[in-house]
C-alpha cells in the first residue's frame, strides 16, 4: 500500500514539473534547434546568411546556454522517470508477493461484502464480467434471482461462522434479515416473470398474482428501508396500471438494446486491430448493411434453429421437460416465498439508523 501511494505522489510531482519545467524544457530545445540551424543556414552563392561576428557571438553564446540549461532539465526529467520506475518495479514486486500469498491462503484484507461475492456468489456462476463495466449484468442477475433463497442461505451461514459475533448483529437478526432479501428477491423474480408475459396474454389469475405479490413486495422493501429510486417509483406507482391496460409487457422490453451492446463489442474485436478507425467505421456499416439482407437473415434463422437446443422437435411449441422442471420449481419457491412472509410491525434498523442511534447514545 505505501508502495503504490509513492506512486501516485511520485507521478503527481513529476506532472507538476512537466506543467512547469516540463515547457520550459520543450521550448528551450525548440530555441536551440532554430539557432543552430540559423547558424548553419547559406544563401544561394553558398555563403552563411548570418556572416556578421557580433550576431554570431551572441546566437553562440546563446546556444550555449540553452544546451546547458536543456542538459540540466533533461537530467531532471530523468530522475523523476527513474524514481517512477523503480516505484513501480517495487510495486509490481508486491503485487506478486501478494498473489502468492493469497494463493496459499487465500485473500488478504478484502472487506466482507468481497469475501461474501467470493465465497456466496461466484460459485453460483454470479459474477461481474469485465466487458459490462465490472458490473453485474442481465444473466447474471437472472441466475440470482432464480437462486436467491439458496444464496442467501450460503450468506446467511458464512456471516454466523466467518465473522466474529462482536462485529455484527445478533444470529436471530442475521437470520431474520437475510431470510427477508430472500423472500423480497424471489417476490420480485415472479413479477419480473409475470411482466415479461407478451401483450394481451395476462389472464385474469396471473394478474390477481401479480398484484398479491406487488403489494408484498412494497411492504418488504419498506421494511428493509431500501431506498425509493426514481425505478422503485416507476413500479410503485405504475407498473400495475400498465400490466393491467396492456395485459402483459412482454414485448415491450429493451432486450433488443441489450443484444446491440452484445453485436457492438463483437464488432469492436474483429476491427480491434486496425487503426485506420475510418476504415473500422465503414467496415462496421458493412456488416450492418449485411445482417439487414434477407438472404443473410434467412441463413442466420436456419443456423440458429439447427443449432439450439430448445423446442425442437414435434413438441416445438412446447417447452422440453427439463425446462417445464425447472420453471414448476422456481414457481413454488416463489409461491412459498409469499405465503411465508411475516411482515414487521415497524422497519429494520438498517446500518444509517444504527449509527445514527450510536451517535445519539453516546452524546447523552
Amino acid at each position: 500500500m505505501s508502495a503504490e501511494i509513492n506512486v501516485e505522489n511520485s507521478v503527481e510531482e513529476f506532472n507538476r514539473w512537466l506543467e512547469n519545467d516540463g515547457i520550459r524544457l520543450t521550448d528551450y530545445m525548440l530555441e536551440k534547434q532554430t539557432i543552430q540551424r540559423q547558424l548553419k543556414e547559406k544563401d544561394e552563392d553558398n555563403r552563411l546568411i548570418i556572416r556578421d561576428a557580433t550576431v554570431r557571438h551572441e546566437m553562440n553564446a546563446r546556444n550555449k546556454f540553452l544546451i546547458a540549461e536543456v542538459k540540466g532539465l533533461q537530467s531532471a526529467k530523468k530522475q523523476h522517470s527513474d524514481r517512477i520506475e523503480g516505484l513501480k518495479k517495487i510495486q509490481r514486486e508486491f503485487d506478486k508477493a501478494s498473489r502468492e500469498l493469497e494463493q496459499r491462503f487465500g485473500k488478504l484484507n478484502r472487506p466482507i461484502w468481497a469475501r461474501i461475492e467470493e465465497k456466496c456468489f461466484v460459485k453460483f456462476g454470479i459474477d461481474r464480467p469485465y466487458y459490462h463495466g465490472g458490473k453485474y449484468n442481465g444473466k447474471a442477475l437472472v441466475k440470482f434471482f432464480n437462486n436467491a433463497d439458496v444464496v442467501m442461505d450460503s450468506v446467511c451461514q458464512y456471516i454466523l461462522e466467518q465473522v466474529n459475533a462482536n462485529a455484527r448483529c445478533s444470529d436471530n437478526e442475521v437470520s431474520e434479515i437475510t431470510a427477508m432479501f430472500s423472500n423480497v428477491f424471489l417476490i420480485f423474480d415472479s413479477i419480473f416473470s409475470l411482466a415479461r408475459t407478451p401483450a394481451g396474454l395476462l389472464t385474469p389469475e396471473l394478474e390477481q398474482k401479480a398484484i398479491h405479490s406487488h403489494s408484498n413486495a412494497i411492504k418488504l422493501w419498506r421494511e428493509l428501508k431500501l431506498p425509493n429510486t426514481p425505478k422503485f417509483h416507476v413500479f410503485e406507482d405504475h407498473f400495475l396500471p400498465q400490466l393491467s391496460r396492456f395485459k402483459g409487457l412482454g414485448d415491450y422490453s429493451e432486450d433488443f438494446v441489450e443484444q446491440a451492446h452484445q453485436i457492438g463489442i463483437r464488432e469492436e474485436s474483429r476491427t480491434l486491430a486496425i487503426r485506420d478507425r475510418d476504415r473500422a467505421a465503414q467496415l462496421h456499416c458493412k456488416f450492418e448493411h449485411r445482417r439487414s439482407l434477407p438472404a443473410v437473415q434467412e441463413k442466420q434463422l436456419i443456423v440458429q434453429s439447427n443449432a439450439s437446443r430448445k423446442r425442437k422437435g414435434a413438441g416445438a411449441t412446447e417447452l422440453p421437460p427439463a425446462k417445464k422442471q425447472g420453471k414448476h420449481e422456481r414457481d413454488k419457491k416463489r409461491t412459498r416465498a409469499i405465503n411465508t412472509i411475516n411482515h414487521q410491525e415497524e422497519p429494520m434498523r438498517n446500518g444509517r439508523t444504527r449509527n445514527r442511534d450510536e451517535l445519539k447514545a453516546s452524546m447523552t
